[in-house]
């Protein structure tokens, strides 16, 4: 799931749900672990940023949750917008249009979850202008002007995807190493980068090793010269 999720993901909106969730987690580059308590048909009020899908709902909000397994290590592309005691209750990513609910929001126990999938609804299916969202990351670089880790990650993801002009990338890195890169944006440039790095494939087999004898001290026999070839004639 993970690697269909890294293909797709850019591509179209991507919704996902419980386990969709830490799928999500782990293919922007998460770690999925233990959560330490086991829940199933529990509700619990999860704090969020009331921004996106999210907006206009009661906040805590009570939801409910049927998992053991917990995302955290979240990368910096994706922005945490809800939580239960620390733990990561669901993520989203604007620019690629992918968000991710810990909890189920289909559920019963989820007093607002009708309101909350419809307005994820509404924001997924939002035609979103990369180039507007570009412009003012590549004004910033054009003005010799230090962009932040975030600024950085949104950039270099846009060229992985091939969203950014030859010509915008060109007068962007020249900007940079003019300057100097700082550690900041090297730093947003590795993330993206990892983030949609493909595994290259390793071989499974061993190779064949030589396996010659090797005389140690105590058991190598040491034999005598070879006598000098005489020629003599005969008779």
């Amino acid at each position: 799931m993970p690697e269909l999720l890294t293909r797709m993901r850019g591509k179209l909106p991507i919704i996902g749900i419980c386990l969709g969730h830490q799928a999500i987690v782990e293919a922007y580059g998460g770690y999925v672990g233990q959560a330490g308590e086991i829940l199933h048909g529990k509700a619990s009020s999860i704090e969020h940023d009331g921004q996106a899908m999210f907006a206009g709902l009661a906040n805590p909000l009570p939801v409910a949750r049927y998992h053991s397994l917990v995302g955290s290590n979240i990368p910096a592309g994706l922005t945490i917008n809800a939580n239960f005691n620390g733990m990561v209750m669901a993520v989203r990513h604007d620019a690629d249009r992918v968000c991710g609910f810990q909890f189920h929001p289909e559920s019963i126990l989820t007093t607002q979850g009708a309101r909350l999938l419809e307005q994820t609804l509404a924001w997924a299916l939002q035609k979103l202008e990369h180039t507007n969202t570009l412009q003012p990351i590549l004004e910033k670089l054009y003005q010799a002007e230090t962009l932040s880790q975030q600024e950085s990650h949104q950039l270099f993801s846009a060229v992985v995807r091939g969203e950014v002009k030859p010509e915008q990338l060109a007068a962007a890195l020249v900007s940079m190493k003019v300057r100097g890169e700082q550690p900041q944006e090297i730093a947003g440039a590795a993330t993206a980068l990892l983030e949609n790095a493909a595994p290259f494939p390793r071989r499974t087999t061993c190779l064949p090793t030589s396996l010659a004898p090797v005389a140690t001290a105590a058991t190598a026999s040491i034999s005598p010269p070879p006598a000098p070839l005489s020629l003599r004639p005969a008779g």
